[in-house]
């Protein structure tokens, strides 16, 4: 889908699987593009450019960035908060496949 102000951001445009919706608790209209694991070969990083689809999680206070928590508690912490967060909204599956939360 482009993004007029951002038109090198590269996001893949809807294709014949995309269909229109209404979001979670609303009447707002949405186009809805279901990603499948196929997809995060084809669109890594949701085609940001990078090649890398690897966790990354820097406490706020790093400001260098230079100790990666991926793969420690905290970790774990925010992904079960961001389960129930996608859960509590009532997200599409395939959200949790597009985050590799499967």
């Amino acid at each position: 889908m482009p993004i007029h102000v951002l038109p090198r951001l590269g996001l893949p445009r809807p294709d014949a699987r995309a269909f229109l919706d209404r979001m979670p608790g609303a009447d707002v209209p949405v186009i809805r593009q279901p990603f499948d694991a196929e997809d995060v070969a084809r669109h890594p990083f949701l085609s940001f450019g990078g090649d890398d689809t690897g966790n990354h999680l820097f406490d706020g206070d790093d400001w260098l960035e230079t100790e990666d928590l991926a793969g420690s508690a905290r970790e774990r912490h925010y992904v079960e908060l961001l389960r129930q967060a996608l859960a509590d909204v009532e997200a599409p599956d395939e959200h949790h496949i597009r985050l590799g939360l499967t």
